[in-house]
């Protein structure tokens, strides 16, 4: 037998993406405060965060929907494709 090392990959996901769907809209702020205010469960706290500020609050949601109705601006990275998160790791991600 050989050894080896097997590492497993880092996850993907689209900041600003909270319900996972692959496109950016209402829905996400919508599921960003329900997360908030109403327990509702998430595999990606990443995707919640779309100033990555590496904190969940209201200010994520409303930073959705100034980028979608104001040109407010873009979420960070990874946006506007899937990819993994190049800063912090307060938060996590497990898609």
């Amino acid at each position: 037998a050989l050894p080896f090392t097997y590492s497993v990959p880092p996850p993907l996901f689209i900041r600003g993406d909270a319900n996972g769907d692959g496109v950016l809209d209402l829905s996400d702020a919508v599921k960003i405060f329900l997360h908030l205010f109403a327990g509702s469960a998430t595999d990606c706290q990443d995707a919640l965060d779309p100033d990555d500020s590496e904190t969940l609050n209201v200010t994520d949601a409303l930073f959705v929907v100034n980028y979608l109705f104001k040109q407010g601006p873009a979420p960070g990275a990874p946006f506007p494709a899937e990819g993994t998160d190049p800063s912090g790791a307060a938060l996590g991600c497990a898609r």
